[in-house]
């Protein structure tokens, strides 16, 4: 399960936490710096459009879904997180596609010197409106309790810092990059596993050569009057190179 700080400086419209394409669509204009009017101006907005994004899709899949969508076309939140589950490997790849297309959004953030969203995180941690949730949150103890009812996240004194929740968020990106490429060698483990089981068919295609080059390479010489090269030799050691190519197809 990805973890990510619970804040208060996440902001998403209602109807913008389960598209993922225009949270994508977002997070590149706020991280590569585009000019879009659409998007907040000022640096609050952008820093909290932008933390809502990070949420949001990690919220949902192919990470364990925290959100979903209710039936007035908002969004809604699980009491625990529903996971993951695979029928079969098909799944599992699907999932690695999946997931390596979620992680591939962060990325940017990876490379900047620093990136545009951490240099944007920095000015809004000086901001008034940080300084006030700081101050609300030291003040109050209701703000350390569970910000929904049976919901078990609570706003936690890393939650009022933007950098830190910057922070272990990249931290888990990494996390979960391991995890997918972990679960990629295990699929192919598996795969190569279950392809080390020869068939039915091919099992009785590999017993029958084994007779016929037997009968002709053992019986044949023992029993005829008189042994006639082709089938007592090259025909023996054409079923055996047979068999060999067979074997090492099934081993390999």
């Amino acid at each position: 399960m990805f973890l990510v700080h619970e804040c208060p400086f996440r902001r998403l419209e209602s109807g913008e936490a389960l598209d993922k394409e225009k949270l994508k669509d977002m997070w590149y204009k706020i991280t590569m710096g585009v000019d879009d009017q659409s998007l907040p101006q000022d640096i609050d907005g952008k820093a909290q459009k932008a933390l809502g994004i990070m949420g949001a899709l990690v919220s949902q899949y192919p990470f364990p879904a925290w959100i979903f969508k209710t039936k007035e076309g908002s969004f809604g939140t699980r009491s625990a997180p529903e996971p993951v589950s695979f029928a079969n490997l098909d799944e599992v790849h699907a999932w690695v596609k999946d997931m390596r297309q979620s992680i591939v959004v962060f990325t940017s953030e990876f490379w900047g010197e620093p990136g545009i969203l951490l240099a944007l995180l920095k000015e809004f941690s000086k901001s008034e409106r940080v300084s006030e949730q700081k101050e609300l949150f030291m003040k109050s103890p209701m703000m350390s309790r569970k910000v929904i009812y049976g919901l078990e996240i609570h706003i936690t004194r890393g939650g009022m810092e933007p950098l830190l929740v910057y922070s272990d968020f990249l931290n888990g990106l990494r996390e979960t990059m391991s995890v997918v490429k972990s679960t990629e060698i295990y699929v192919k483990r598996a795969e190569k596993l279950g392809s080390g089981y020869p068939s039915k068919l091919r099992l009785g295609i590999l017993l029958f050569l084994v007779v016929v080059g037997f009968c002709f390479g053992v019986i044949y010489p023992l029993t005829a009057a008189k042994v006639g090269r082709v089938f007592a030799l090259w025909l023996p050691l054409f079923i055996y190179v047979v068999i060999g190519f067979l074997v090492l197809e099934i081993i390999l």
